[in-house]
């Protein structure tokens, strides 16, 4: 994941590859930078849940963001939405308040995740983005970025 054009070392968080797609995750201080690649089976989608919520462990005391990057992500399967909505529903129930979600010119993926999030707490944001630079931008005004070196 790039920051201010230099990459950052890894934090909590892991990579999930698998025949049904991929997964990373990097916490950058109050951001969890999440990447989605391929198309998600249900078994990618349970795996990545727990993945995430093992990562999210660290910042779930205090208001956190998610930079969410489906420029790689062609779609998932029914089973696997369920997934991904009880995960989404967890890390809203656990202090997230911000979600920067990056698709590119694949506007499509993001209506779809933006579908899976529905309802969601008073406080919380989610704007779509068509580069990382732009999300991190946004989360950056909002107060969420990497720790100072």
């Amino acid at each position: 994941m790039r920051v201010s054009g230099r990459q950052k070392p890894s934090l909590p968080g892991g990579v999930i590859t698998g025949t049904g797609g991929q997964l990373s995750i990097q916490v950058l201080g109050t951001v969890m930078c999440i990447r989605c690649m391929g198309a998600w089976n249900e078994n990618t989608a349970k795996q990545g849940h727990f993945t995430i919520l093992e990562s999210a462990e660290c910042l779930i005391d205090q208001p956190w963001a998610v930079l969410m990057n489906l420029e790689e992500w062609t779609a998932t399967t029914p089973e696997a939405t369920k997934w991904v909505t009880r995960c989404s529903r967890w890390m809203r129930g656990h202090n997230l308040v911000r979600n920067a979600t990056v698709t590119g010119p694949h506007v499509f993926a993001g209506e779809i995740y933006q579908d899976m999030l529905a309802p969601a707490p008073r406080d919380f944001q989610l704007r779509v983005f068509e580069s990382e630079d732009d999300g991190w931008e946004w989360l950056k005004t909002e107060g969420f970025g990497p720790s100072p070196d």
